[in-house]
């Protein structure tokens, strides 16, 4: 007796659920891949819940709805690979059961039933390559199954809304539209696909009009759909910005146009047009092998003796398995069926054309569309297991119906064919479960433990070797390359970049360049390189598509292989490292007087530095970077303190005082980090009178006008004492180009022959400094500057040498690769560029534009241009050696990486004049007697030529320095007098310093508030 509706709903059911149950048992834990793909899934949700933020702290290439749901389940829940499981097990049933109801409603129970089955037993859990990922629980990508199940949901409710019309399934429809489009583009543009074919076929069926109406809005607004969209963009918005937010909505469309990932190997093949003509002649043979099936059944019917129409129960048990073992038996290469798949799909748009049903023509045309990314290349292995099972289940529910079926043309024979026909998708399913064993089989090394359990095949012995060295070897954070992001997650240490994988698609999208910078500027101590099979992409090795990644690994060593080297599939080869000569020490050098461009590495002539040049050509150097204030006192108060010149309570240059207390400097920094802090100076203004000892265990500032070989030999001696068990932060700092007293030698080899006045001078630099000549009432001509600028050069070239056996002593020691070196001065020089000689009278670049480098092998040599600040020094140090950072330091560190062109102040101590830089723009204020205001573009006068009136490109500099830096104060402890200090002083130049008293604020903040009021509101510029 036949079942009724009701019981063979039931059966249906019950069978499904036993179904997914038991693929489920069958293959439990083995869904992830230990290293491709799923990790970035988990990764990705993991930071988000731990509140990182997307695209700005985790680069996505998807859209943003999947990642964000995830990481609420993690927030929710806790973070585990189970709680993703189980989430994804609710999900695939729920999809199965949405099948289900969709193609039962299109095919009836039985094509609803064979279609949800399929689903079941070959797409929701099975493992079909090498690779895992490619199914339902542990998604390559969650956005594609996502965004396919909430397609199929959409397709659903026209099915329902079809059948019963009502504006509130439009409204849904719609909504769940929109949803579609913020998870990947394939699905998102299928649907639209599907959703506009439905409606032009609702127009010309001419229908009610209302229910044309009805059928119209419910397409037009599935394309149109906003809402999930706005909602996303105002919840990014707080942290991306409007502009970000929108291109974090915008990812997944953005990427999949883009032509240099889609020329990849990679997607190529996936596609078939790597081999097109090939898969074209083996399209074609499926098409004649299904022609030929067509064919047979053709001939059964047309030839066969009549039988009965509807064969009993047995009969039907017997034929389905008759007709399974004997698709079985033939040699039918099963894995490859689905090559046909998209013509399939295609044809049978005609008959739901013709059908006149909205919902079959829409999934139809879905299940074509989504198979257009592997066209040529169609199965249910990789993308395939999400892209090709609509069409799948689709024509295997229609082949089940008993619509195809029905006509005469079977002479009664269609019930049986059908049968028989089903017995071709059982075996189908059966060849992709033998052939799922066979790879579910290697999968027996447990990987993680607890709730992050999974097994996984050999790569997941050096998985969990790797995962012991995370846990106990590396710091909070680790980067691992190529792939391998899972490892972060099981080991809980992040990666300290926002791109994820560092595979060749991320890479064309975020640039290899920019993301070495980044994994640079983060300091990386320990890097993980996991081997990965790469030619699918068309590349040997990391270096063919990423160059810096790969000179930026040079500077790291191996700590322990892992594995065999040299295998070539993915995980074989693992190797731990951590950063060749880790920052252990730091030697921070000033030069005094130093101009950036006496440098050839910085425009000057090649030949007077050949060791600065190639310590700025190995390191990284910074051609715009300018002191704090233009001479010593203030400018190196500023650097230990990271504090603009008058928050330093230094005082003027007449009225010098003692660093304000309060002030962490970066000796106490570092030394309260354990680094034993030396200082050995030339006296003077970096003698201990004026607190700049504040922090150093040792401090030598009594080598009064000490040359550069004075301090290091002076160094030479504490580092053969030193304790080598204790890092150390070293400052050296020497006034020999302050002094201009080059040796014999370099004045041999850089000063040309000169008769004049300035060669009897016995201090030139105090001649020079103190503008004697001009109060002498004599006059500089060329000659006379030239012979001045010789033997500055001349001595520049003195303390460059002696830097050279600084460096050649370090490596001696094998202390070079552990030693971050710094080299830079407080300030530079002038030669009557602006009217003055010696420094302290401007703010011009000659005067405040110095070198800065920094050497170290972890870094990459390169050069950053935007402008920065002494003050940004210390805080980019502390960073660097791992030491806290005090939130009252002004500074910022020099590799953070800036969304907008930040501002850098200038400031005296010494003469009556502020200003700022920001990107190209300049301003120099002066008070006093005569205020005045210059403004310059250094893009076009970067000598300062021709200085401008206040322009609307200046007025957010004068504002910043209104609102942001004159804001206040301190004064320093008075400095007791010293005979010996007074007569250092002088001897450096300093002949009409005073003598030294309580330190003041200057200049007068009042003033050049006052000023700079005066001017914002009448200097006419527009805001």
């Amino acid at each position: 007796m036949p079942l009724s509706r009701r019981a063979r709903s039931a059966t249906a059911w019950t069978t499904l659920a036993l179904a997914f149950a038991g693929v489920l048992i069958w293959t439990w834990g083995t869904w992830p891949d230990v290293q491709i793909d799923f990790g970035r899934e988990v990764y990705g949700a993991w930071r988000l819940a731990e509140g990182d933020v997307l695209q700005r702290d985790v680069a996505w290439l998807q859209g943003p709805l999947s990642v964000h749901w995830n990481a609420l389940l993690f927030r929710l829940c806790g973070t585990s690979l189970r709680v993703l499981f189980v989430a994804n097990i609710a999900f695939a049933a729920a999809l199965g059961a949405l099948l289900f109801v969709l193609l039962r409603a299109l095919f009836g129970t039985l094509g609803g039933f064979a279609g949800a089955l399929a689903f079941v037993l070959v797409f929701a859990c099975l493992q079909l390559a090498g690779v895992g990922n490619y199914n339902f629980i542990a998604p390559y990508s969650h956005e594609l199954t996502h965004g396919v199940g909430l397609a199929l949901a959409a397709l659903a409710l026209l099915a329902w809304h079809e059948h019963e019309p009502r504006r509130w399934k439009v409204h849904a429809l719609a909504f769940v539209a929109g949803l579609v489009a913020l998870t990947k583009a394939e699905p998102a543009f299928a649907l639209a696909a599907a959703l506009l074919l439905a409606a032009v076929r609702a127009h010309l069926r001419g229908r009610r009009s209302e229910e044309r109406v009805a059928s119209l809005q419910a397409a037009t607004i599935a394309l149109l759909a906003l809402t999930p969209a706005v909602l996303m963009l105002l919840a990014l918005t707080p942290a991306l910005g409007l502009h970000g937010a929108a291109e974090a909505l915008a990812a997944p469309y953005v990427n999949l146009a883009r032509g240099d990932v889609l020329a990849l190997p990679f997607y190529r093949r996936l596609a078939g047009t790597d081999e097109l003509g090939a898969n074209l002649g083996r399209m074609a043979l499926w098409l004649v092998g299904l022609s030929a099936g067509v064919a047979v059944l053709v001939g059964v019917a047309r030839f066969a003796p009549a039988r009965a129409r509807r064969p009993g129960a047995k009969e039907r048990v017997l034929t389905l398995l008759g007709a399974t073992l004997c698709f079985t038996l033939l040699p039918i290469p099963w894995l490859g069926t689905l090559a046909v798949l998209p013509f399939v799909c295609l044809a049978a748009l005609v008959p739901a054309w013709r059908s006149g049903s909205l919902a079959t023509l829409a999934l139809f045309a879905f299940a074509a569309a989504l198979t257009a990314k592997i066209a040529f290349a169609c199965s249910a292995r990789h993308y395939g297991f999400a892209l090709a099972m609509p069409g799948t289940v689709a024509c295997i529910a229609a082949v089940a119906s008993h619509r195809p079926w029905e006509q005469d043309f079977w002479r009664g024979h269609g019930p049986g064919l059908r049968i028989v026909v089903l017995g071709a998708v059982v075996a189908w399913s059966g060849a992709h479960l033998a052939e799922s064993s066979r790879w579910l089989a290697i999968k027996t090394v447990r990987v993680g433990t607890g709730a992050d359990a999974f097994l996984a095949d050999d790569r997941g012995t050096y998985a969990n070797r790797a995962l012991e060295l995370l846990r106990t070897r590396t710091d909070a954070a680790v980067a691992v390359l190529p792939e391998g992001a899972l490892l972060n997650v099981l080991a809980r240490r992040r990666s300290p970049s926002r791109v994820v994988n560092f595979l060749p698609p991320e890479l064309a999208v975020w640039g290899a360049e920019e993301v070495a910078q980044e994994l640079v500027d983060a300091r990386v101590r320990h890097v993980l390189t996991w081997e990965r099979n790469l030619t699918e992409y068309g590349y040997d090795s990391l270096g063919d598509y990423a160059p810096e990644l790969a000179q930026w690994l040079d500077g790291y060593r191996t700590v322990e292989t892992i594995g065999d080297p040299g295998r070539a599939f993915s995980g074989r080869l693992v190797r731990l490292r951590e950063a060749r000569g880790l920052i252990e020490n730091v030697i921070l050098i000033s030069i005094d007087t130093l101009r950036a461009d006496r440098l050839g590495a910085f425009g000057g002539k090649r030949g007077l530095t050949p060791v600065l040049d190639q310590l700025a050509d190995e390191g990284v150097a910074f051609p715009r970077a300018y002191a704090a204030a233009p001479w010593t006192l203030p400018s190196h108060a500023a650097l230990f303190t990271s504090q603009w010149p008058h928050e330093t309570g230094v005082g003027t240059y007449a009225e010098p005082g003692r660093l304000a207390p309060g002030l962490p400097t970066l000796a106490e920094t570092l030394r309260n980090a354990g680094f034993a802090t030396v200082g050995f100076t030339g006296g003077g203004y970096l003698s201990d009178a004026f607190g700049l000892d504040r922090g150093f265990d040792v401090f030598l500032g009594d080598l009064a006008q000490a040359s550069m070989h004075d301090v290091v030999e002076r160094a030479r001696y504490w580092l053969g004492a030193r304790d080598p068990a204790q890092p150390f932060f070293l400052f050296l700092h020497t006034w020999e180009v302050h002094q201009y007293e080059p040796t014999e030698d370099f004045r041999a080899r850089f000063v040309r022959p000169y008769a004049g006045p300035l060669a009897d001078e016995e201090s030139l630099p105090l001649f020079l400094q103190q503008n004697q000549w001009q109060q002498r009432g004599a006059t500089l001509d060329a000659a006379d500057l030239s012979y001045a600028r010789d033997v500055y050069d001349a001595t520049v070239a003195s303390a460059d040498q002696a830097l050279g056996r600084l460096l050649e002593l370090l490596r001696a020691r094998e202390l070079l690769e552990r030693t971050l070196v710094v080299v830079t001065s407080d300030h530079g020089e002038e030669f009557l560029e602006h009217g003055a000689t010696g420094h302290g009278y401007t703010l011009h670049e000659e005067n405040v534009r110095v070198p800065l480098i920094l050497w170290h092998p972890s870094l990459v040599a390169r050069r950053i241009a935007r402008p920065v600040s002494l003050v940004d020094l210390a805080p980019t140090i502390a960073r660097l050696a791992h030491a806290p950072v005090p939130a009252t330091w002004r500074g910022h560190d020099l590799f953070e990486r800036e969304d907008e062109p930040r501002t850098r102040f200038l400031g005296s101590a010494h003469r009556p004049f502020v200003g700022a830089i920001r990107a190209d723009a300049k301003v120099i204020v002066s008070a006093g007697a005569s205020p005045a205001f210059r403004g310059y573009h250094l893009a076009t006068d970067p000598e300062e030529r021709t200085p401008l009136a206040l322009e609307p490109d200046f007025r957010p500099l004068l504002e910043e320095l209104h609102e942001s830096y004159l804001v206040g104060a301190r004064a320093g402890a008075a400095v007791e007098a010293d005979p010996g200090l007074e007569a250092d002083l002088k001897a450096l130049g300093y002949a009409g310093a005073g003598t030294p008293s309580p330190g003041a604020a200057a200049p007068a903040l009042r003033e050049f508030r006052a000023l700079l009021q005066t001017l914002l509101v009448t200097g006419g510029a527009r805001r």
